[in-house]
């Protein structure tokens, strides 16, 4: 936020997060400017912006943020004609049409096999296609580091 906009933000510490802020109309206006619209993401059907899409640098750590975010790691166990199975698997969840696809495109293009149901969720279903995307795409929340550590100590991975 220095660097961009060339002053320090307020910093608020809560629990483990650290909330930045900047108020004010002229950054608004800026971040408009580069793709971004006000007001509720869901209501409007924001999308990542462009510029965003075209760098793979970008759009993995766009992704990378609403997984991070809006998303989550699990362990899935089932039952099928009586064998036991268990799954490690990706979600993400957003109301906006637009982020979906995007997030779908990032996906695609680093050759992570991923479906969306419900037209809102995004599954990432196989511990192959998870690791991948935890290689490529990475992850800055250590609830999901935590848990894909455990289920790789568990299966002896």
């Amino acid at each position: 936020m220095e660097d961009i906009f060339k002053e320090k933000p307020s910093t608020i510490k809560a629990k483990g997060v650290v909330n930045l802020a900047l108020y004010g109309v002229s950054y608004i206006e800026a971040l408009e400017r580069v793709g971004l619209r006000r007001g509720n993401k869901v209501r409007n059907q924001a999308s990542i912006p462009g510029w965003i899409l075209n760098n793979k640098k970008y759009a993995r750590a766009c992704l990378r943020g609403l997984v991070d975010t809006d998303g989550g790691v699990y362990t899935h166990r089932h039952i099928v004609s009586g064998k036991k199975y268990v799954n490690f698997g990706l979600s993400s969840c957003n109301h906006s049409k637009p982020i979906i696809a995007g997030s779908m495109d990032i996906l695609s293009s680093n050759g992570i096999r991923a479906y969306v149901a419900y037209g809102k969720k995004i599954y990432v279903y196989s511990f192959d296609q998870v690791g991948k995307n935890f290689n490529i795409v990475g992850s800055s929340n250590p609830k999901h580091l935590t848990r894909l550590s455990s289920y790789i100590k568990s299966r002896n991975l």
